[in-house]
Parts: C-alpha cells; structure tokens; sequence
C-alpha cells in the first residue's frame, strides 16, 4: 500500500504564513523606593545551536575524514551526532546563508562536515530529511545519493514477497506462443525456426516471468522537434515558471517545485500527452521539458504521490540532446524511481524486466557473505522470492537476432503464422531489453560458459561482440598456472558514462576459477573469432582469449601485439583526416594491447 501523505501536510504546513504574536501590554511602572534593587530573575538558557554541536563532534572524532569508517559513524552517533541532530544542524547551516547567490554556506560549515552529515542522512536518516537533502542538492553539495538512498529504504518498509509465476501462469504463457520462432544466424543470413519442447519450456517461463512488466524507462516518450511558430509569450512564461521551480529548489520549498512543474508542463498539454513541437528549450541533454518531468517525478514521490511520480520516471526521456554521454545516467535515475514506486504501489511485477538489467550492479549471486541492503534494484529480490532467474535469461536468449525488424521479416517471409504474430507482437527482442547474454554470464557464472559459448555461432555480430564480452568478464583469471590456494577475492573496477549490464567474475579464488585445462577448451571455441569478421567481433574475441590468460598462449598474444602495433603505424602515420582504416587498425590495437596485458598480469609477466 502506498504511504499515506503525512509529509505533504508537513510541508503544506511549512508552507504556510505564520502571524506575529501580538506585543504583550507594558507592566505599570513601579513606584521610587529607596529598598535595594531586586535580583534580576533567572533567564532561561539559550538553545543549542544544532550546528555547533553537529561540527563540535565531528571535529573531535573525525576532524580531517571525508569519508568514515563503520566504527567512526557510531562513534559519532554515540557521541549524539545522529540522524535527527544532522537533520536540524543542516537546516539551519541553510537558514544562515539563504541567498540563491551563495550556492555553499563554506562559512558556517566545510564540506567535511556537510558530507559526513550527508553520509549519516544517506545510512539512517528518515523521509522528513528529503526537504533538507534535496536543498543542499540545489545548491551545489553532491546529495543526490542521499535523497536515493533514504527513498530506497521506503521502498523497502513497503516491500512485501514477490510472488513467482505459478504452474497455471506458465502453462497460459506456454499455451500464447504459437507462431513464435527462434531466429539463428547461418553463415550472413538470419533463419527462422520452430522451437523445440525444451526451448518452449525455458520461452514459456519468460513470458509468464514478464507477462506484466511496464515499457522501458523512456521508451514511449516524447521527443522534442519544436516548430517554427513558437508562440514567444508562451516560452517566455515557461521560462518564468523554470526559474521558480530553480527557486523553490533552491529554498527547500517542494510544494512550489511542484506547483511551477505543473505548470511549466502543463503549457505543453500535461497531463496530457507532451507536444513536443510547441518546446523551443533545448539543452545538450535535451529538451527542457523532460529535466521538468524529472523534477516533478522526484517531488511528487517524495510527497507521496507515487502513481504520478511512477508515470513521469517512465515516460520522461533520458536523451535527445545533441551529449549523448549522460543519457544513461539520467536513465538510471528514471529507472530506479520507477522501480521505487512501483515497488510502493504494490506492483513487483510491473518492474521485473527493469530489474533484470541489474542497473546498479547491486545484486553478485557469487558473493558467499553478500551485504543486506533492502530490495535493491536487480535482480536479487526476485532471487530470493523464488523465481527462477536464470531461466528467464536462457528463455529470452530464444528473442535473439530480433533487433532489426527488416532482416526479421525476410528470415519469416515463407511463415505466415509467424508474420501475424510479428504484427500484432511486434519483435519481442527481450533478449536486447534485459541483456540476457549478460544476464546468464552474471547468475549462472562457470555454468552458463559452455552454453555461451555455444550461442557464439548462432548470434549476430552484436549479441556475439557481447556475449563474448560478457564471457570474458565473468570468467577473467587472475592467476594462472598453479595457483596459489592462499589467493582469493580478486578483482577489478572499471567505470565509463555509458552503460553496459554488469557481470560478476566467479574467479574468486583457485577453487573457483577455471583451470588451465577448461581455460584452454574455452579459449579453443573462442579463437576462430579472432581471425575474420566483424572488427567489434575480432576485437573482443582477442580481449576475451587475453581474459583466460592460457600460459600456453605466450606466443600468440605476443604476436597480436607486435601486429596489432605495426599494422596502426602503416594506417594511420601522417594521416591529416578521419580513415576507417586506420579506425579499424586502432580498434585492433587496442584490443591486443589489453589482451596482453590481461595474459602477462594473471602469468605474472606484467613486471616486464
């Protein structure tokens, strides 16, 4: 059930004007009297400045530490510096310097101190903080990740058990596939195929499993192409309203952000369909409309209203401007508020193929003592109500090679059973929409490595450039020949803007990881990808054969390299303009660059 809306009154009540007390009458003035002067009464003592005691502490336990360990956070907790105490103290840090001009109040507190408060707010503090929060976040501290996080732990107080798709579910999914085909690819062209029991099985599984999952985030919205005629007044109000919910942000006043989002985005037919023709505001990320949607989405889930809060997450778009480099960041953020409010309306289901995506890396079904943290975003809360995830993504690794609608076509153009189901369908791709490929690699570990390996020859060169990306993070060795027993937990980070589905390594010690012999036969199924195709393919092909680090392999990694490094001299040295050659060449280059680096560090030949 969804929270009821105490904080919207809470707010509304902030909100509100408050009257002056009226002046008291003055006390009749006293006779001369030659008695001694009486003793003043007793003032009572002033409050405590919450901000002063908030620094006080931390200065004493954690003077110079931006960033605390376990045992520092309940020192200060047990020294009174706790969720409600860090609340107060940054309300009134906000209070003494209130000019929108003075983005940092750096005079009343360091970034230390705001921080460490933040990171208390972030692990204990309650939804009457978001205010706060969302207010520091306006003006310029880094508090978004609070604001999530105290979001996240409402999501999980209203989490109840999710429950998997019974044998009826199933048996109906099972029943709806007629006319569906699994499409391979043979040699350049795709064929269509029946399914067999097995496969219809697995397919059936997955549709019962999403039979009620929502779009994608971003899917269904709306793209800005404005129109020639734009009505200047009517920007020009718009833009008045997006500089008041910049105001309201910036006070801490969530029910005028949401009053100037109404508004802003009702000039364009909210809440209605969005008519994108009429936006003339556009920004590298794209239209302004949809940074408003954003806000508005944020407001009204923090107030409670979470129906209209889920609606906006979904249906905001993540990208269209001309930087695409921060669309998937603003996708993340759409998707897990979506999947926040959703979870609080009572409706697991509706975001099951969001959580497959596992966005946030939150879920590692190889890590023996994983951490409690809720529900999380992925798939582990589907996990551990008892569906069965690995055969969803087996199920939708039958969607495969579906991506490109006209190829589609002309592998079913003699099958017009399975034409009328593309029509009325669609592609179903969801091997695409939860990167199944991915996904597998990520669950099932050194059990989905040969059936992996298998799909290799079946999928197009974009399913095989990630399905042996995906084989070779999860199956990475990091020390190869005899191992030593000692060893365990290794492993890597790695960050980019753009997002791809992470896959957990299962090469956490040497009882885990594969051998050198089991390297070898997977590395063997691997390399005649190495030597012709699709650059993308070669490419990876190369990264991944590195990953497996065979000390066999010396040799062949080693000539890559020299290759790799004159063949980028001869096509690109004195180039003055963009060659696809030279292009090529780098992309081959820097794959047998890494390819060797990967065999030498786990062949411990990475000192030379």
């Amino acid at each position: 059930m969804p929270r009821p809306a105490p904080l919207l009154a809470l707010l509304l009540a902030a909100c509100a004007p408050r009257t002056t007390p009226p002046t008291p009458p003055a006390e009749p003035v006293p006779a001369q009297s030659h008695a001694p002067a009486p003793t003043p009464p007793t003032t009572e003592a002033a409050a405590p400045d919450p901000l002063a005691q908030a620094i006080a502490i931390i200065d004493a336990l954690a003077p110079r530490s931006r960033y605390l360990s376990d045992q520092q956070e309940r020192q200060l907790r047990e020294e009174g510096l706790d969720a409600p105490l860090a609340t107060v103290a940054l309300a009134e840090l906000l209070r003494r310097c209130p000019s929108e001009l003075e983005s940092r109040c750096g005079d009343h507190a360091s970034e230390i101190h705001v921080s460490i408060m933040l990171d208390l707010l972030r692990d204990h503090g309650s939804p009457e903080a978001l205010p706060v929060v969302l207010q520091l976040d306006a003006r310029g501290y880094f508090a978004w990740t609070t604001a999530e996080s105290i979001l996240a732990r409402e999501m999980d107080a209203a989490a109840t058990p999710c429950t998997p798709p019974d044998d009826d579910e199933v048996a109906s999914a099972r029943a709806s596939l007629a006319g569906f085909r699994v499409i391979d690819r043979e040699g350049k062209r795709l064929v269509a195929r029946p399914p067999t029991a097995a496969e219809l099985d697995d397919l059936a599984y997955l549709y019962a499993a999403v039979s009620e999952s929502a779009p994608a985030v971003g899917e269904q919205s709306a793209h800005a192409v404005p129109s020639r005629d734009i009505d200047p007044s009517d920007a020009g109000r718009r833009h008045e309203q997006l500089e008041r919910l910049s105001d309201a942000f910036q006070q801490g006043d969530l029910i005028e952000a949401r009053a100037s989002a109404v508004a802003y985005l009702g000039s364009l037919g909210y809440p209605g369909p969005i008519d994108a023709t009429r936006e003339a505001d556009q920004t590298w990320g794209g239209a302004r409309f949809s940074y408003v949607m954003r806000d508005l989405a944020l407001v009204s889930e923090v107030v409670g209203e979470l129906t209209t809060a889920s609606d906006l997450y979904l249906h905001a778009n993540p990208g269209g401007g001309m930087c695409g480099t921060s669309t998937d960041y603003r996708r993340g953020k759409q998707l897990r508020g979506f999947i926040r409010t959703q979870e609080r309306l009572g409706q697991c289901r509706t975001v099951v193929a969001h959580r497959l995506l596992d966005w946030d890396d939150d879920y590692d079904p190889h890590d023996p003592e994983p951490e409690t943290t809720g529900v999380g975003y992925g798939p582990g809360r589907l996990a551990r109500d008892g569906w069965d995830v690995p055969r969803i993504y087996r199920g939708a690794l039958l969607t495969r090679n579906r991506g490109e609608e006209e190829a589609l076509r002309r592998a079913l153009r003699d099958d017009e059973a399975a034409l009328e189901r593309l029509a009325a369908r669609g592609p179903e791709h969801w091997e695409h929409r939860v990167r199944a490929a991915e996904g597998l690699a990520d669950v099932a570990g050194r059990e989905a490595m040969d059936e992996l390996a298998g799909l290799l020859a079946t999928a197009d060169d974009g399913l095989r450039e990630r399905t042996l990306e995906a084989i070779g993070d999860a199956a990475q060795r990091h020390q190869a020949g005899p191992c030593d027993d000692t060893s365990s937990w290794w492993g890597t980070m790695s960050g980019s803007n753009v997002w791809s589905r992470p896959v957990s390594n299962f090469s956490r010690s040497c009882k885990s990881q594969l051998s050198d012999a089991e390297a070898a036969a997977l590395a063997d199924r691997i390399l005649p990808l190495t030597r012709a195709g699709a650059i993308d393919v070669r490419a990876q092909a190369m990264v991944t054969v590195g990953k497996l680090a065979v000390p066999s392999h010396e040799p062949r990694v080693t000539r890559w390299k020299g290759r790799a490094a004159a063949a980028v001299r001869k096509a690109c040295e004195g180039l003055e303009e963009w060659s696809q050659t030279c292009q090529d060449a780098q992309t081959i280059g820097y794959a047998a660059d890494e390819a060797w680096d990967s065999w030498a560090r786990a062949n411990g030949r990475d000192e030379g």
